[in-house]
């Protein structure tokens, strides 16, 4: 019994008055689309780690079972598999996946009815192409694709990540991202190597395995922070290696590349969607709407067949903005104040008269997400040409500079991807500002105090808002070097007067020279 009541009798409480949390939904929920060797069809069956996997379908060296053995792996908790192989042990076609002909349900038709699903991947369609009589044009796993983008933009709240075809190198990747354009998907190269007991396999689709680095990066960071720069688990090596200028180029076209560093493993290097949109290249933007879209969905249900009048605005404003509120203090949404980060607005102004007489409730909401550093942009003030300017003559100098500045790329690997707000900045500064800390000491650096050696600058001076929405992160650096004494310079002076008591009290040396 409640201790609000203190007396028997009948006690009437009003649910309406009570505040209702907005409750947020669960993500790196993944749908893994394809032909399993047995197990339900075209039945959507949930699953929570790759033993019941096998239980269920089966496993064996096709790629859909390294997909969601890499899925778990990574961290994946929820997974759903839909085993879209026709009756009969017929060959899957472009039609069992997408689901279009006839009267039953299956495919990604099938999908849609299962509202927990957020992310969305297929890597048997790459095992059909080539094997399938069905699959034997790149078109038809065009198709599919093309089908799933639909898909996830049809819903609105779920997120497809995309296999290059077998067998392509990084430009006919390229060429083939160049067929999308949607903020609901985006595409990863190359392929990579995996194990199964001693033996290392031929190259499978990665997709299995992002998802579930995904689903642990939601679960530890947050859906605000990209997906990227983290290790994949599961795997030996990459399928093709990739040059510096080769990632920056698969970059610029939104490729997402897998790269092996060393003592680091192999990580995700991009977050890029496939969208054209500048307010929509992220992953991590378009996946926090999706986010923010589904849990207000999920809440609102319980406002249908309300009286739509003020105080009901007002619960819906007060419920959504501690769930923004609370995104805003985990670093979700950017700005000083909440109200610089976000707003709800759900009154009259929103809600006229004729909304109202047609039984519509509109509730308005903007969200300012933050942003990853995908650009490291590092100034070292000093350094000019070695050649023909004094001021950089000397070996040492540059050599103090190549140092620096390799020290601190090296150290701001761990930056990229990482949301660029303030609290990003003061980290490295901190760090930086101990490094040069340090060779001030050793005598490397010039001052007689710090601040006269070096300084270390990131702040929103360096980083304007134009350059943060491009992916830029910039961290301005100056520093005074020591030079060397190259030359010694000893004058002598020729006494043209008698010595005096005073100056036999010269430096030894100096007389010696003197005389």
């Amino acid at each position: 019994m409640s201790s609000l009541y203190k007396s028997p009798g009948v006690h009437i409480e009003s649910a309406g008055d009570r505040y209702i949390p907005l409750e947020r939904v669960e993500t790196g929920v993944t749908a893994f689309l394809g032909a399993t060797a047995r197990g339900p069809r075209n039945e959507p069956t949930r699953l929570g780690s790759f033993e019941q996997y096998e239980r269920v379908f089966g496993a064996g060296d096709d790629f859909m079972s390294h997909a969601v053995r890499g899925f778990f792996d990574n961290g994946g908790r929820t997974a759903y598999i839909l085993n879209v192989a026709p009756a009969g042990g017929l060959d899957p076609a472009p039609d069992d996946f997408i689901g279009q002909q006839g009267t039953e349900v299956r495919g990604l038709q099938a999908l849609e009815r299962i509202e927990h699903v957020d992310l969305l991947v297929a890597p048997d369609l790459m095992f059909q192409y080539g094997r399938s009589v069905a699959f034997q044009d790149p078109g038809q796993v065009l198709a599919v694709q093309r089908a799933m983008i639909e898909h996830c933009e049809k819903l609105h709240d779920r997120f497809c990540l995309l296999d290059a075809l077998p067998g392509h190198d990084l430009e006919q990747a390229i060429d083939w991202r160049r067929q999308f354009d949607s903020s609901h998907a985006s595409f990863y190269f190359p392929w990579i190597k995996v194990r199964k007991g001693e033996e290392v396999l031929a190259p499978v689709p990665p997709s299995g395995h992002i998802a579930g680095m995904i689903a642990r990066n939601d679960k530890v960071e947050g859906v605000h922070r990209a997906p990227a720069n983290q290790p994949l688990e599961g795997l030996v090596d990459v399928a093709q290696r990739l040059r510096r200028r080769d990632r920056d180029h698969a970059f610029d076209h939104r490729v997402n590349t897998l790269v092996p560093f060393a003592g680091r493993g192999i990580r995700i290097w991009g977050a890029r969607t496939l969208s054209s949109d500048p307010a929509f290249v992220q992953i991590n933007v378009r996946r926090l709407f999706i986010l923010v879209r589904k849990s207000v969905e999920k809440y609102a249900q319980w406002v249908v067949f309300e009286p739509n009048e003020p105080s009901l605005w007002k619960k819906m404003v007060r419920s959504i903005d501690v769930f923004l509120g609370d995104l805003w203090k985990e670093g979700a949404l950017v700005g000083a104040a909440q109200d610089e980060a976000y707003y709800v607005k759900c009154d009259e102004e929103t809600n006229p008269p004729e909304a109202r007489d047609a039984g519509e409730l509109i509730c308005e909401i903007g969200i300012s997400p933050v942003k990853p550093a995908e650009f490291r942009g590092i100034r070292i003030w000093g350094a000019r040409t070695l050649s023909s300017d004094p001021a950089f003559v000397q070996i040492n100098v540059r050599r103090l500079f190549i140092l620096v500045r390799k020290s601190v790329e090296k150290y701001a690997q761990w930056v990229v991807f990482e949301p660029n707000e303030p609290s990003l900045w003061k980290k490295m500064v901190r760090s930086i500002d101990v490094f040069l800390g340090d060779l001030w000491k050793e005598g490397a650096l010039v001052g007689a105090a710090q601040d006269e050696a070096y300084y270390v600058k990131c702040d929103e001076e360096t980083n304007p808002p134009e350059a943060r929405d491009a992916g830029e992160l910039i961290c301005e650096i100056g520093i005074s070097p020591v030079k060397p004494a190259e030359f010694i310079v000893i004058r002598i002076h020729q006494w043209t007067r008698e010595r005096t008591d005073e100056d036999k009290e010269v430096a030894p040396a100096a007389a010696a020279a003197a005389g």
